[in-house]
């Protein structure tokens, strides 16, 4: 009887530890997946292309901007990108992920970022700040963004 108890620990222990990892794992894979799907999404911020940040946003995303009324749907969201790329550039664009968390196929993540914005025939003006980004995974695996939220600290 004892020698069953000692098995059965065993197996338990075993499974248990191959669930971590196993879990571990995907979520270290589904961590270099959001990186590299936020590495788009701020790169077409800083390139000014609206059409490729589009593009990594769900049909149904809503951005909320500080100050103002959320913007909801992907083509108004291109719309909203657009005009704002019209009237600035952006440099010196970095984040600092703080936090991602995943709830199946949603991640949350928490960051901070700082960019110098120049307006059109304005002096460049550096500015910091912090988002949340609620990413959705689609049907064919891909991150997106489902709802960025974010706010100007300076």
């Amino acid at each position: 009887m004892n020698r069953i108890f000692d098995f059965s620990i065993v197996v338990a222990v075993t499974l248990g530890l191959t669930a971590c990892t196993t879990n571990r794992e995907s979520t270290e894979e589904a961590l270099d997946e959001i990186s590299t799907a936020r590495d788009g999404y701020w790169q077409a911020h800083l390139d000014g292309d609206a059409d490729a940040l589009a593009a990594l946003v769900t049909e149904d995303a809503t951005v909320m901007p500080p100050n103002a009324a959320p913007v909801e749907g992907r083509e108004a969201i291109r719309s909203l990108a657009a005009g704002m790329f019209s009237a600035m550039t952006i440099s010196d664009f970095g984040i600092e992920a703080q936090e991602v968390e995943f709830f199946g196929s949603t991640a949350i993540e928490i960051a901070t970022y700082r960019e110098i914005l120049t307006m059109n025939g304005q002096e460049p003006a550096p500015v910091r700040g912090r988002y949340v980004i609620v990413w959705k995974r689609d049907e064919e695996g891909r991150w997106l963004v489902h709802r960025n939220m974010f706010q100007i600290l300076d």
